[in-house]
């Protein structure tokens, strides 16, 4: 688990403070840990399994990302104060998932919550807006070429 991106370079005490102040929850294949339009205040690393973020357009479901161990979901809920959620979380397989709320966020940040995970977290972050920047300019230029025919 500390091989994850989330949590590289933690120290085993610094996980353990981490872990202490986050939940564990266990999630069955099939089970939603959150629907398109709820109001969200929670934040998740996945620790094992597989978690896929779905849309739904037209009755056809689109799996946006599957995520695995190490990735990071629902921050923008988090951050963002209590925006509604964008698309479903759904458990592709077996997992566990560490669950930080908004409130727990800041106790870690007044408890000192190792700089390492902040650092992490801001990659991963950043990774998602450059890989989401990437996808829109294929779009958009797949888009001004089929026009120019």
């Amino acid at each position: 688990m500390a091989a994850s991106k989330i949590f590289e370079g933690l120290t085993k005490k610094e996980l353990s403070r981490i872990f202490d102040v986050g939940v564990i929850n266990r999630v069955e294949e099939g089970t939603v840990l959150f629907r398109k339009g709820d109001i969200g205040r929670d934040m998740y690393a996945v620790l094992t399994g597989k978690i896929a973020i779905e849309t739904e357009s037209g009755g056809t479901r689109e799996v946006i990302a599957e995520l695995g161990p190490g990735a990071l979901f629902g921050e923008v809920a988090m951050f963002g104060g209590s925006h509604q959620r964008s698309a479903d979380a759904v458990a592709r397989e077996f997992s566990q998932v560490l669950t930080l709320s908004e409130e727990t966020f800041k106790k870690m940040l007044e408890s000192k919550i190792p700089k390492q995970f902040l650092v992490n977290i801001v990659r991963l972050l950043s990774e998602r807006l450059l890989d989401m920047h990437a996808r829109y300019s294929r779009s958009a230029s797949s888009k001004k070429h089929e026009m120019e025919k």
